[in-house]
């Protein structure tokens, strides 16, 4: 994207460790300290060793065993795997780190330093050691097993007519695991469920930029099972599913990256056109709460009973309370099923 510098994460050595490990060979602790060694570690050895006890802490299954490392095979992700995958007439620009505090946060820096915004970006990481869902939750991701990545769209639109747009991008993450044969459903605001269960949840944040405005969607995905400790899953997160768990045994999460960097640029150039009221109706349709009943807590510790409608034209969601058609339309509310209680919001 031509005025946007992604700052280059030094982590030259995490980026060695992560693609040499990724074989799921032994490997010889002293044989990944000389990466290390490289990138100027006094003490390489004591380095690798942290490293790896933060790849275990991040999710990663692996092994430190008798001086040797062994974790599951996976295939890192890579910018020029990732651009091969987007068809013809898909510029991208692309950056891949192998750990970031935030894909949204340094990508939405990068976005507001930038003079001129010509063209799309993305930004996918590895791991994201802070990274965001809604409300300042927080987004677990493991190297290999998650897909963490943030897209950054110009669009003709000023922030003011931009009602709806998390919910388009909700559809267009539906377009991508419908062409891979998982049945996908929509929940109010943010999130993509596979019978009841998360698979994946978006974050939509905005910059203003003279006339238009850059989006910046970030997508959390989980593509394999990680067993997390229960003190990291918050007793709000809904109950997690994952690629493998829906039947896809193996997932190329680069192709996967690009496949996600289309449609949501082909949603939102229709969005742009067209406003949300376009496909109220089809999301209406993969509403998973539609007509049933619901639970809404505010950041306050209010809450409210009713079923749940749908949403308007505007992406506004619909609750009928003992009567009273409710129109919630932007704040921190989270939603759930009043008949599963797993069903917390995130």
């Amino acid at each position: 994207m031509a005025g946007i510098s992604l700052q280059d994460a030094n982590a030259d050595a995490l980026s060695t460790l992560l693609r040499t490990i990724s074989d799921g060979r032994p490997h010889a602790l002293r044989e990944l300290a000389r990466g290390f060694e490289r990138d100027g570690a006094s003490d390489s050895l004591g380095a690798v060793l942290d490293r790896l006890v933060a790849l275990q802490r991040d999710g990663m299954p692996l092994v430190v065993r008798d001086g040797v490392v062994r974790a599951k095979a996976f295939t890192p992700l890579a910018a020029d795997a990732i651009e091969r995958h987007l068809p013809s007439g898909h510029r991208w620009t692309i950056r891949v780190v192998p750990s970031t505090t935030s894909t949204n946060t340094e990508l939405l820096v990068a976005c507001r330093a930038a003079r001129t915004i010509d063209g799309p970006t993305l930004l996918a990481a590895e791991v994201q050691r802070s990274g965001r869902g809604r409300s300042g939750r927080r987004w677990l991701s493991a190297p290999g097993a998650s897909l963490t990545a943030s897209f950054a769209v110009p669009i003709a639109r000023p922030l003011s007519e931009l009602d709806g747009v998390t919910l388009v991008c909700g559809l267009a993450l539906h377009d991508v695991m419908r062409a891979s044969g998982v049945r996908t459903r929509l929940k109010w605001p943010n999130d993509l469920l596979v019978d009841g269960e998360k698979l994946a949840g978006i974050l939509v944040e905005a910059h203003a930029a003279g006339g238009r405005t850059v989006l910046v969607v970030g997508i959390g995905m989980n593509v394999t099972p990680i067993d997390w400790p229960a003190d990291e899953q918050g007793s709000t997160a809904l109950t997690a599913t994952s690629l493998k768990a829906c039947g896809l045994a193996s997932v190329d999460r680069n192709a996967l990256v690009a496949l996600v960097a289309v449609a949501l640029q082909e949603r939102l150039v229709r969005f742009a056109d067209d406003r949300f009221a376009a496909v109220a109706d089809e999301w209406n349709a993969l509403d998973a709460f539609r007509d049933r009943p619901v639970r809404l807590r505010g950041s306050a510790g209010t809450q409210m009973d009713g079923v749940a409608r749908g949403v308007d034209q505007s992406g506004a969601l619909l609750v009928d309370v003992e009567g009273v058609r409710h129109r919630i339309a932007v704040g921190d509310v989270s939603l759930r099923s009043q008949t599963q209680t797993s069903l917390a919001g995130a």
